[in-house]
């Protein structure tokens, strides 16, 4: 499945930037995730914090303040996703398509999601287009804190 994924987004990414349509090259990579795992992404949790990090650099580079918070905020779900599934602290998997890709959980980290949202936050480009909100202030401390915990 991450062959699939990682295809559909090197084809549909830059043919969506070309045509002018990112935000729905974007939503059918959502929705496909959606379709395939449901709300049991369990290992695929990386690949969506990694797409909507990668979103919101791209609406944050467009000045879309607002679109750039809620990418985030949607990464950071996704990353905290990521680490329960690799420490096996989330809700048991339903999918067939999660549970043959358990094995992968053992091998990362399960903070290594969550760290590169951390990343992505502290960037410049981040603070300056979106450091006097004050969701994201709330979100930045949120991100800070759960990494300061674990």
């Amino acid at each position: 499945m991450d062959l699939i994924f990682g295809l559909l987004y090197n084809v549909l990414q830059p043919l969506g930037g070309r045509a002018g349509l990112v935000n729905e090259a974007f939503t059918f990579l959502f929705d496909f995730h959606k379709f395939i795992y449901g709300d049991d992404c369990g290992w695929h949790n990386h690949l969506l914090t990694a797409l909507h990090v990668n979103y919101a650099a791209i609406n944050r580079n467009n000045n879309k303040p607002e679109e750039t918070l809620k990418a985030y905020k949607n990464a950071f779900v996704h990353a905290k996703r990521f680490a329960e599934f690799a420490e096996g602290t989330n809700k048991p998997n339903t999918s067939p398509f999660t549970d043959q890709l358990k094995q992968n959980a053992k091998d990362n980290d399960p903070h290594s999601e969550v760290q590169r949202v951390w990343e992505s936050l502290k960037k410049d480009e981040t603070q300056t287009l979106l450091g006097d909100n004050d969701d994201f202030i709330a979100l930045f401390k949120e991100v800070e804190t759960w990494l300061a915990e674990k």
